[in-house]
Order: structure tokens, then C-alpha cells, then sequence
């Protein structure tokens, strides 16, 4: 029954989705041969449906300022990727090849030409990690897909 369900959901003829102020949800139904069938039942509240292809992000590093290290002894960093889809993609950090856990992730955000995402995230080092890193690695994936951008200590003035 399910199979020939996702069989028949394919031949999709037209698409509505319909907003309830009443009821305070979204609902889409797909017009199947005739018949109306709501996919609020079949995927329940908080299912996003997104149509389109993957379209890897685009990922930029920016370093932090020679004021903020000097005056606050610390190294903020901001990493933007922008145009992608879907949603789902996660950032992430690697200092000297590691894993860093002290960052500050915005989930994906809808732009508003061409249904694409944007993300960002911020890494905040000590004065003395930032000094004594070779690389840090902003990391953009979605299902073994990655994406990164990078700040080498050759490429930053101090």
C-alpha cells in the first residue's frame, strides 16, 4: 500500500497549499486523479516539503579585526555561506584540523530571489589560539557533501 502510495505521489498533477489561521498550521494537498489527499496526515505537523535540486553553498571566511584582538584579547570569526538548497546543511569549525565546539550557528535562511539559503556561524578564540593557529576551516555539509572556507596564518596580517 505505502510503495504504490510514493508510486502515485509521483504523478503529482498540481500542488495546494492551504493556510489555516484558524487552525494555526499549513496543509498541502496534492490532487491525485481527481481526489484530493491532505499530506498532513501522511507526514504530520512540522514536515517541510522543498522542491528543487541540491545547490552546494558558497562559503566565506572573514577573519576577525587587528581592534578586537588588541582591545578584547580575543578572535571572532564569521563564516557566510549563501546560496544553497535545501535548508538542511550544517556548519562547522576546525582549528589546526580539530573540531571546535565554542562557535554560534544561524540555521539556513531563506533569500529572497531564487529560493536559495544562507547561513552563518561565528568562532570565537583567545588572542593566544588565534596567534598559534596555522588554519581555520569553516565546513559547510549535507549528506557527505562539504564545502569549505579557510583563513591560513600566511594569508592574515597580525
Amino acid at each position: 500500500m505505502r510503495a504504490q502510495f510514493i508510486k502515485s505521489l509521483i504523478i503529482v498533477l498540481n500542488v495546494f497549499v492551504i493556510e489555516s489561521e484558524l487552525l494555526k498550521r499549513s496543509e498541502v494537498f496534492v490532487q491525485l486523479f481527481g481526489l484530493f489527499l491532505s499530506l498532513w496526515w501522511t507526514f504530520g505537523t512540522g514536515t517541510r516539503l522543498e522542491f528543487g535540486s541540491v545547490s552546494a553553498p558558497k562559503v566565506i571566511v572573514l577573519p576577525p579585526s587587528s581592534e578586537e584582538i588588541s582591545s578584547k584579547k580575543t578572535a571572532t570569526l564569521m563564516c557566510v555561506a549563501s546560496n544553497g538548497f535545501p535548508s538542511d546543511w550544517s556548519l562547522s569549525w576546525k582549528v589546526n584540523g580539530k573540531m571546535s565546539g565554542s562557535q554560534e550557528n544561524r540555521a539556513g535562511v531563506l533569500q529572497k530571489d531564487g529560493g536559495l539559503y544562507s547561513w552563518s556561524s561565528s568562532l570565537t578564540l583567545t588572542e593566544q589560539e588565534w596567534i598559534n593557529r596555522d588554519s581555520v576551516i569553516c565546513e559547510i555539509s549535507r549528506e557527505g557533501q562539504t564545502v569549505t572556507g579557510e583563513v591560513k596564518k600566511d594569508l592574515c596580517s597580525e
